[in-house]
């Protein structure tokens, strides 16, 4: 195999661990904004928007509770597609090395 190759293969899966953290790190504001209050729940919920760039949601017209529903149904949708490519890349690495 050829070192642009395996580097590729390697990059990979090192790019898709940092995605993932960031992704598992978004997620974790659906628990954590609820034990949030006042001014702390206002500078979390800053920080998660610019984190996640979802402040747009804010400007485009829709209800806040069905653009929060919206946001977590895609939100679970995304972690198993994230599952699913995990497991066909494993796969594919596996057929590669043997």
């Amino acid at each position: 195999m050829e070192i642009t190759q395996v580097l590729i293969l390697l990059l990979h899966p090192i790019a898709a661990l940092v995605v993932i953290r960031e992704f598992a790190r978004q997620r974790n504001w659906r628990k954590l904004s609820t034990t949030f209050k006042g001014s702390e729940r206002a500078a979390e919920l800053e920080n998660h928007e610019t984190q996640g760039k979802t402040s747009a949601e804010k400007k485009g017209g829709k209800s806040f509770a069905k653009s929060k529903q919206l946001h977590g149904k895609l939100s679970d949708i995304m972690v198993g597609l994230i599952a699913i490519h995990a497991f066909l890349g494993f796969l594919y690495l596996l057929q590669l090395i043997g």
